[in-house]
């Protein structure tokens, strides 16, 4: 609570703002709060304690030294916003990763039952045993290749042959 009436008393004095940033940063850190806690509220100060540029960097600073003294971890608005978009990356990429094997098993899949159908309408009925042949098979390129024979092949028994023997 005292920070935002600080943040609303010093809303137009930057100087007093620095101020009073620093003295209840230290207010924080000697209060008996768990570390959590700590970091929960010295990232409140900062969002509602802004300061321009040369008084960030002073703060900053200020900070970097009483870390040092008192060895107590004071992450800045730069480490922090670095950790922001590192997390942020982290989750685009997880999710760009994700659609991508996504992408790949629907190819693969969507290219198993191209060589179903090819053969279920070919050779009715195809063997149970064939069919959990081919959807084993994670191969696109294989896969492509099977398909391609599956308009020409002559019988279900040569074409279960070329799975067994890799005669591609």
């Amino acid at each position: 609570m005292l920070i935002y009436l600080k943040a609303l008393e010093t809303q137009k004095f930057p100087e007093s703002r620095y101020d009073w940033k620093v003295e209840l940063f230290k207010a924080l850190h000697e209060a008996n709060y768990q570390p959590e806690s700590i970091t929960k509220l010295l990232g409140f100060l900062d969002w509602l304690l802004t300061l321009p540029e040369d008084l960030a960097r002073q703060f900053d600073d200020f900070a970097n030294q009483y870390e040092e003294a008192k060895k107590v971890p004071y992450v800045t608005t730069f480490e922090r916003k670095g950790i922001e978009k590192g997390i942020l990356l982290g989750r685009q990429e997880g999710i760009q990763q994700g659609l991508q094997q996504g992408l790949q098993q629907g190819t693969l899949q969507k290219s198993r039952e191209m060589v179903i159908d090819i053969l279920e309408n070919r050779f009715q009925p195809v063997p149970k045993t064939l069919i959990i042949k081919i959807q084993a098979l994670d191969d696109t390129w294989l896969l492509s290749k099977l398909f391609k024979k599956a308009l020409s092949i002559e019988s279900l028994v040569e074409f279960e042959q070329l799975i067994e023997d890799d005669s591609l």
